[in-house]
């Protein structure tokens, strides 16, 4: 499995990886406990950086697939 971006994607591409080589993949359920008082350090260029790895992934998977036509 090769992972290319190492940021906040890296999750979401492991998923992706993990389901284009017909792996299972299982949810663990958590319980999240908010920190009420502490704002997120979540930047939004970070879900723009997010958004870009998810439209480049969908890219390359669309020129995959018309490579293997």
């Amino acid at each position: 499995m090769t992972l290319e971006p190492n940021d906040w994607f890296i999750d979401a591409g492991i998923i992706l990886n993990c389901i284009n080589l017909n792996l299972r993949v299982y949810e663990i359920p958590i319980e999240f406990h908010s920190l009420g008082t502490r704002k997120s350090f979540v930047k939004p260029r970070a879900l723009l950086e997010f958004l870009r790895h998810m439209i480049e992934y969908r890219l390359r998977s669309y020129s995959a697939l018309k490579e293997d036509k």
